[in-house]
């Protein structure tokens, strides 16, 4: 590759690096309102209006209200993952990464619920609207995925879809009782959790 080559690359890539770190930025501040209010009845006129925002600046970065909607909960489910992920790797044995596993869970609806919420809602709109289905199934797969990893350390004889959906069922639970303003003690959480994932790892 010629010297004027690479400079035209290099610039590209240095220019496509503040974009989305530019349009990361966005989805941030946008998401942080869309967990206050949620997919139905919002548009990016209100996204905007309750972010600090201009309107022009999200149609800029996204088509529509459900891309960006789709970026966002994505982007905040693969740090989800990756940080569940990071505590399992910590943990010595089968007992640890049961106990990590619990209180990550814990700790994100005690810090998160909201977003898990907005999880939950484009979940549901995925079953009427085909364009939510791609990235659904994607980050549901990767929340597999996690699950079937620290099977392997707990029982690997158990049944993935199971356990995911019986974990997945609980931290719903809790995940509604924070909405609803009852946002259960950590405490409670981390030993919920425990209790059920020690009954897929004996």
């Amino acid at each position: 590759m010629s010297q004027t080559a690479t400079k035209i690359a290099d610039s590209a890539s240095r220019k496509g690096a503040k974009r989305q770190a530019k349009k990361d930025q966005i989805a941030d501040s946008a998401f942080r309102a869309l967990r206050q209010l949620g997919y139905a009845n919002t548009a990016l006129r209100d996204i905007a209006e309750h972010s600090d925002l201009s309107l022009g600046m999200l149609h800029y970065y996204f088509e529509d209200k459900t891309e960006l909607i789709i970026y966002c909960v994505r982007k905040y489910k693969d740090e989800f993952v990756r940080d569940i992920q990071t505590a399992l790797r910590g943990a010595n044995d089968a007992n640890e990464m049961a106990m990590a596993f619990a209180d990550s869970l814990a700790n994100a609806v005690a810090d998160n619920w909201q977003a898990h919420r907005m999880w939950y809602d484009i979940q549901n709109q995925s079953m009427f609207d085909t364009s939510f289905k791609p990235a659904v199934s994607e980050i549901e797969g990767n929340m597999i995925g996690l699950v079937s990893a620290a099977a392997q350390y707990l029982n690997p004889n158990i049944e993935i879809r199971i356990a995911y959906a019986a974990l997945d069922g609980l931290f719903r639970h809790f995940t509604q009782q924070s909405a609803d303003g009852n946002p259960p003690a950590h405490a409670d959480m981390k030993a919920a959790f425990a209790g059920l994932i020690s009954r897929f790892s004996a």
